[in-house]
C-alpha cells in the first residue's frame, strides 16, 4: 500500500494542495462534535416521503423519535438496526420508537428476524413478534393485525397469541381473534429483500470447507470465531481492513472455498492469509484457465467472482485450527448533501451465521467533521466509532454518517498519481466534483419502450407487460408517463401522448398492452429516440426505460451509433434506464447504452415483475441532471468515463486521465438544463493522494469498462490489470508469487452475473451466438399407395402424442392412490382401439410389473384414456394403440432435510450448483435434488438454475432429453423452460435437424393421403377442412399451415385468419417466413385455392 504518500508530481502541486487542503489530512485540536445515534433506515419507493420533517429521496438515517409520513401516493420501507423490515402504505404516520414501531394511522406490513424482538404499537396494542410477517392497519377506530406467516402475540389487557392467517380486530372494548377469510396483498413488490445499494449483499465472507472425497456437496460453513472491521476515513476515501477468522470444528481436514461481497465500487487492495502467527500477502498474476485435476483446489488465491464479488481458494484447514483471511478495499465516499456515508455492508439473503466475537472501528478524524451520526449501538470516542458484539448475527449495515464543515471541499478537486516504474503513460489524475442540484418534484416522469420484435417469445413478452404493468400500478396522479412498443419503429401503448397516470390511462395502457403480439425486426435507436422526445425539455429528472432483450437488427445496430443518434437531438441523450428480458439479453449492449445513467435490472418471468417495478420507481424517484460531462482540457488523455451522462443532482462525478507534465488546474463542466446545454469552469483544487495504488487502479478499472464496451479481447484487459493490481475474470491475487497460475472454469468461479451497469459482469453474462426459430423441413411421410395403412401408420403416431400430453391427468390419477400406495412408480402399458370418429375404444391399463400393478390407478388411467380425443381417421376400422406411459417417482410424504445449500443467498448457491452439474451424470438429477432440499422456493431460484443447466447444454437434443427427465420427474413447468430454450436456442441447420426430430418425432403426414382427399374436395370449404383435419397429425408442419392461411384468405375469413396469426405468434416452431406470409394475407383478396 502507499497510504498517505505524497510525491509530487511538480513543486506547484504540493504547495496548492497544502494550502488548499490540509485540513482534510491532518488532524486540528480538540473539536465539539455532535453525535446522534441512528437506529434505522428508510427507503423511499415513491414520492412522498417524510423522515423526521425532511423530504426524502433515496435513503435517509433514522432515529429513535423520528416520525416517517407518506403522502397520499407515497410508499417506501424501512430496516432497523436489528433486521426488522417494513413496508410503508400511502396515507401512512409512524413512529420509530427505542422499543419497536408505532403506527398512528395507514398501514404497514412489519417482518420481523430470526432471533430478534419487534414490536409494533396501533390501536392502544402492542404486537410482538420474532421471524413472523404481520400486517397492520389503524384509523380513528381501532386496529387490525394479519398474522401472514409464524406466530405473534397482541398485548392489551393480556396477551392473545395471533397464528398464521389469522386477524386481531382491535376495538376500544375488545380485541377479537378470527380466521382472515382473504387478504388484499397490498405490498407489491416492495416486501423482498433490498438494500440502499440494491440487492443485499454482506460484506462478512463465509469461508465453506470441503471434505476431499466428497464430491456431490458444496461443503458447509465453517464457524466464524471473529470478525474484525478497521476503517479509516481520509478526505473523500475510505480504506476498510476486513480480517476473519474461522474455526474448522469438524473432524477431517477441508479446503476452503471464500465468499465475499464487496460494497459498491470498493477496489480491492490487498488479501492475505494468517496462519498461527504467520501471514502471506498476495501478488497479481494472469489466471489461466486450463482445469485444475479433479479435488485439486490449486495455489491460495483470492478471484474475481463477478460485479461486487471475490472468491477464494485456500489449502486444506486441519480439524481444530483455525485460519484468517484479510481483505483490504478502498471506495470514495460522495460528500452529498454535506454529509459523508460510510456504509459496511451486513444485510443479506437468507440466514447468516452467528460471529463469535465482531469488532467494528470507524476512524473519521482525517474527515474532520463536525457532526457524526452513528448506528447499530455504537460507541463514540472523539471521531472514533466503535461496534463490540459477542454472539453476533449481523440483519442491518453498520452506518456511520460525518457532517462536514462548510466550504471543507472545493468545487473541483484532483487527486494525482506517479506512474509505475516502466510505465511511461504519464501520471494519473482523478478529478471529483458535484453536479448542480435539481428542483425536487412531487412524481417521476417516464417513457416506458416495450419491445415488441420477433426475437421476444410469447413468455417474455409476458414478462416484459408485467413489469410494464406493475410499474404503472405503482404510479400516481402526480406522475407522468408514456408506453411505446418497438419493433421496425414506435408505436403508442394506450394514450400517445405524455400524461398524468390516471385509472383510466392506466386502464387503456393495460387493455393495449393485452393486445400485443411479437413481430418484425428492431430498430433499437429509432425507438430509443422517439421515447426519448416524448419527454418534456423541462424535466430533467425523466427517464426512458427500455425493456426487452436488446437486439437491434435493422438501423443504427452498435452502442456507439445508438447513442450517437440519441446525442444529435436537441435534447441530448437522456436519462436511460433498462431491464433485461430474459436469459438471451444483450446485457453488455444495454450496459453500453445506459453508462451509469439509471439502473440496468433484469426478469426471467412475471414473477420478478413487480420487484424489478419497485426498484426502477425508487431509482427514478431520484431527481437527476442529464448529459453531465467532464472536459480536462488537452493536456490530459485516455479519459474515462468517455461521453456524457446523468447523474444524481448534487452527487459527485468523476475522471480520471494520464498527463505528463503539471496536473489539469481547471476542467469544463458541462450538462443539461432543459433544452439548453450549460457549461462552468471550475478550479481544481489538489489535495493529497490517501493511496496512489488506488488511483491508478481506479483509472484502470475505467479502462477495462471501456475496453469491455468495445469488445476488445482477454489480452488487452490483462495487461492494464497486471500492472496495477486490479482484480478482473483473468487476474488474481495469489500467495505462492507466480506470475501465472491455474484456476478452475470462469463458470465455476463465478458467483453473480446478474444484469447491471458493470460492464466485465453485462459482456460474460450476454450469449456469443445468434439464436434462431425452428425451421426445418416438412413432416411428409413418404408412402406407396395413399392408403388405409399409410393413414393408420400417422393416426397410431398422433394417438401417442395425445396420450403422452395427458401425462398431467395419468399423473393425478398416480397421486391420488399416493397416500395408499406411495411406492407406486414404474411404467404402464396402454391399449386403445380408436375408431373413425376419433373415440377410444377396448381401452386396457396395466403396470409393466405385476407387482406394481394397482387396479384402482388402472381404472382411473382408463377413464382418462376413454375421454380424450383423438385424430378422426374416418376410417371403418379402428387403429389399434399400444403406448408406454413411465410414471414419475413416488411423491416424498415426509418431509425432507433442507441443505446447508439452501440457506444461502442466490448468488452463491449458484456457484454451489454449477460445481453440482459439472460433477454429475444428469443435469435432472441437479435440479431433482435441489428441489427437494428447499433450495428452490421461488420460481425465480428455479429459473437460475434452469438456466445454469441450459449453458451446460451444448446442443439443442441434449436440452430436450433433459426436459424429457423433467418431464417424466413430475416438473412440468421447469422441461417446459428447457424445451422451449432448445427451440429459441437452435443455432445450426444440424441442430435444426436434431431439436426437430426430438420434439417432433410423432408428427407426420400422409403425403398421398392428404393429396387424394385434397384434390376429391371440390370447395374452398371442403379444401379447408381437410386441411384443418390433417393439421391433427402435424400441428406444426410448415406446409399445412401456410395451405391453411392461403384458404382463409381465399374465403375472406379475415377474423380466423388474424386468429390464426396470432397462434403463429405465439409458437415457436412457426418461422419467420411463414408468419410474414400470413401478415400480408391480412390485406389480400378471395378466390379459389387449388
Amino acid at each position: 500500500m502507499e497510504l498517505r504518500r505524497n510525491v509530487p508530481v511538480v513543486a506547484a502541486t504540493l504547495v496548492a494542495g497544502l494550502l488548499t487542503f490540509g485540513a482534510i489530512r491532518l488532524r486540528t485540536g480538540p473539536v465539539q462534535r455532535r453525535v446522534t445515534f441512528t437506529v434505522g433506515e428508510v427507503q423511499a419507493v415513491h414520492a412522498e416521503v417524510k423522515a423526521g420533517g425532511r423530504t426524502v429521496r433515496g435513503v435517509a438515517r433514522l432515529g429513535a423519535g423520528d416520525v416517517v409520513e407518506t403522502g397520499p401516493d407515497g410508499r417506501g420501507r424501512l430496516r432497523l438496526d436489528d433486521g426488522t423490515t417494513a413496508v410503508l402504505d400511502r396515507a401512512t404516520r409512524l413512529v420509530i420508537g427505542r422499543e419497536g414501531l408505532k403506527l398512528e394511522r395507514g398501514q404497514v406490513m412489519v417482518m420481523g428476524m430470526a432471533g430478534a424482538r419487534a414490536a409494533i404499537e396501533a390501536g392502544g396494542a402492542t404486537t410482538v413478534l420474532a421471524d413472523a410477517t404481520v400486517a397492520v392497519s389503524a384509523d380513528g377506530a381501532g386496529a387490525r393485525v394479519y398474522c401472514a406467516s409464524g406466530e405473534a402475540v397482541v398485548r392489551r389487557d393480556g396477551e392473545r397469541t395471533l397464528r398464521s392467517g389469522e386477524t386481531a380486530t382491535l376495538t376500544a372494548g375488545a380485541v377479537a381473534v378470527a380466521p382472515e377469510k382473504a387478504f388484499n396483498d397490498w405490498t407489491g413488490g416492495m416486501a423482498t429483500p433490498w438494500s440502499a445499494a440494491g440487492k443485499p449483499r454482506a460484506a462478512i465472507g463465509e469461508l465453506w470447507g470441503r471434505l476431499s472425497n466428497v464430491t456431490d456437496e458444496g461443503g458447509s460453513p465453517l464457524a466464524v470465531r471473529q470478525h474484525l472491521v478497521e476503517a479509516r476515513v481520509d478526505g473523500e476515501t475510505a480504506h476498510t481492513q476486513v480480517t476473519t477468522t474461522y474455526f474448522n470444528a469438524g473432524n477431517g481436514s477441508v479446503g476452503g472455498d471464500f465468499r465475499m461481497a464487496l460494497p459498491a465500487g470498493a477496489l480491492v487492495s490487498r488479501f492475505a492469509i494468517r496462519r498461527k502467527n504467520s501471514e502471506k500477502a498476495g501478488t497479481i498474476a494472469i489466471v489461466d484457465e486450463a482445469p485444475l485435476p479433479d479435488n485439486q483446489p490449486g495455489p491460495e488465491r483470492l478471484e474475481w467472482a463477478g460485479d461486487g464479488w471475490v472468491r477464494g481458494t485456500l489449502p486444506p484447514i486441519e480439524p481444530g485450527a483455525t485460519v484468517s483471511v484479510v481483505v483490504e478495499y478502498n471506495e470514495w465516499l460522495s460528500p452529498l448533501g454535506g454529509r459523508l456515508s460510510y456504509r459496511y455492508p451486513m444485510a443479506a439473503e437468507g440466514k447468516r451465521a452467528v460471529i463469535g466475537e465482531f469488532k467494528a472501528r470507524i476512524d473519521t478524524s482525517y474527515a474532520n467533521p463536525v457532526s457524526i451520526f452513528a448506528g447499530q449501538g455504537a460507541v463514540v470516542d472523539g471521531a472514533v466509532v466503535e461496534v463490540t458484539r459477542a454472539d453476533y448475527r449481523p440483519a442491518a449495515d453498520l452506518v456511520v454518517e460525518m457532517e462536514l464543515p462548510p466550504n471543507t471541499l472545493g468545487a473541483a478537486r484532483g487527486y494525482v498519481a506517479r506512474a509505475p516504474e516502466g510505465d511511461d503513460g504519464g501520471s494519473y489524475v482523478l478529478v471529483r466534483t458535484e453536479a448542480p442540484e435539481a428542483r425536487a418534484v412531487d412524481g417521476v416522469t417516464l417513457a416506458l419502450l416495450i419491445d415488441t420484435s420477433q426475437s421476444v417469445d410469447p413468455a417474455l413478452l409476458d414478462a416484459e407487460r408485467s413489469v410494464i404493468e406493475a410499474v404503472l400500478d405503482g404510479l400516481g396522479a402526480n406522475d407522468r408517463a408514456v408506453v411505446l412498443a418497438a419493433d421496425q419503429g414506435a408505436r403508442p401503448v394506450g394514450p400517445d401522448t405524455l400524461g398524468p397516470v390516471t385509472p383510466e390511462r392506466r386502464q387503456a395502457t393495460r387493455q393495449a398492452l393485452a393486445a400485443l403480439r411479437p413481430g418484425g425486426a428492431t430498430d433499437l435507436g429509432a425507438a430509443l429516440e422517439r421515447a426519448a422526445d416524448a419527454l418534456p425539455a423541462d424535466a430533467p429528472e425523466a427517464m426512458v426505460v427500455y425493456v426487452g432483450d436488446g437486439w437491434p437488427t435493422v438501423g443504427a445496430t452498435t452502442v456507439d451509433s445508438i447513442r450517437g443518434r440519441l446525442a444529435r437531438r436537441a435534447g441530448g441523450v437522456p436519462r436511460l434506464g433498462a431491464v433485461a428480458a430474459g436469459p438471451l439479453a444483450n446485457r453488455i449492449g444495454l450496459a453500453g447504452l445506459v453508462r451509469g445513467s439509471g439502473p440496468v435490472l433484469e426478469v426471467a418471468d412475471r414473477s420478478d415483475a413487480a420487484a424489478t417495478a419497485v426498484h426502477l420507481l425508487a431509482e427514478a424517484l431520484r431527481p437527476a441532471v442529464a448529459g453531465v460531462e467532464l472536459d480536462l482540457g488537452p493536456g490530459v488523455d485516455r479519459v474515462y468515463p468517455r461521453g456524457s451522462r446523468a447523474v444524481l443532482a448534487g452527487d459527485t462525478a468523476l475522471a480520471v486521465g494520464r498527463f505528463r507534465g503539471s496536473p489539469p488546474r481547471s476542467i469544463k463542466v458541462r450538462y443539461r438544463r432543459g433544452a439548453t446545454t450549460v457549461e462552468e469552469v471550475r478550479s481544481i483544487h489538489i489535495p493529497a493522494a490517501a493511496d496512489e495504488a488506488d488511483l491508478r487502479r481506479r483509472w484502470a478499472a475505467a479502462r477495462v469498462d471501456e475496453l469491455t464496451l468495445r469488445g476488445d479481447g482477454r489480452e488487452a484487459v490483462v495487461d492494464v490489470a497486471r500492472r496495477v493490481g486490479l482484480l478482473t475474470p483473468w487476474t488474481a491475487l495469489t500467495i505462492e508469487g507466480s506470475a501465472r497460475i491455474r484456476s478452475q472454469p470462469l463458470e465455476l468461479r463465478t458467483l453473480d452475473l446478474a444484469a447491471g451497469a458493470a460492464p466485465l459482469s453485462a459482456r460474460l453474462a450476454t450469449p456469443s451466438a445468434a439464436f434462431g426459430t425452428l425451421v426445418g423441413p416438412e413432416a411428409w411421410l413418404p408412402g406407396t399407395t395413399g392408403g388405409d395403412d399409410e393413414l393408420k401408420s400417422a393416426a397410431a403416431q398422433a394417438a401417442k402424442r395425445t396420450l403422452d400430453e395427458a401425462m398431467g391427468s395419468v399423473r393425478a390419477c398416480r397421486d391420488s392412490r399416493a397416500a395408499l400406495r406411495p411406492e407406486l412408480t414404474g411404467e404402464l402399458r396402454v391399449h386403445a382401439a380408436i375408431d373413425g370418429e376419433g373415440r377410444a375404444t377396448k381401452v386396457r391399463v396395466a403396470a409393466d410389473r405385476a407387482s406394481d400393478d394397482d387396479p384402482a390407478l388402472d381404472r382411473c388411467v382408463e377413464v382418462v384414456v376413454g375421454g380424450l380425443a383423438f385424430f378422426p381417421s374416418g376410417l371403418k376400422t379402428t387403429v389399434e394403440v399400444d403406448h408406454t406411459l413411465k410414471l414419475p417417482p413416488p411423491r416424498q410424504l415426509r418431509g425432507t432435510t433442507c441443505s446447508r445449500t439452501s440457506t444461502l443467498p442466490l448468488a452463491v448457491r449458484r456457484g454451489v450448483w454449477l460445481e453440482a452439474l459439472r460433477r454429475a451424470r444428469s443435469e435432472s438429477e441437479v435440479y431433482l435434488r435441489a428441489k427437494a432440499s428447499c433450495e428452490l422456493p421461488t420460481w425465480t431460484d428455479r429459473r437460475a438454475l434452469l438456466e445454469l443447466i441450459l449453458d451446460r447444454l451444448p446442443r439443442g437434443s441434449q436440452r430436450v432429453a433433459q426436459a424429457r427427465a423433467l418431464d417424466d420427474a413430475g416438473e412440468a413447468d421447469a422441461a417446459a423452460v428447457l424445451r422451449r430454450e432448445a427451440i429459441r436456442r437452435v443455432a445450426t441447420p444440424d441442430e435444426l435437424r436434431e431439436v426437430r426430430l426430438a420434439l417432433l418425432a410423432n408428427e407426420g403426414v400422409p403425403a398421398l393421403v392428404f393429396r387424394k382427399a385434397y384434390q376429391a374436395a371440390t370447395t374452398d370449404e371442403a379444401r379447408l377442412a381437410v386441411v384443418r383435419r390433417f393439421l391433427q397429425l402435424a400441428p406444426h408442419d410448415g406446409a399445412l399451415r401456410r395451405q391453411l392461411l392461403a384458404l382463409l384468405e381465399a374465403l375472406g375469413q379475415k377474423d380466423r385468419l388474424l386468429v390464426e396469426i396470432d397462434r403463429l405468434r405465439l409458437d415457436p416452431f412457426a418461422d419467420a417466413s411463414l408468419l410474414a406470409d400470413g401478415e400480408a394475407r391480412v390485406v389480400g383478396g378471395g378466390g379459389l385455392v387449388g
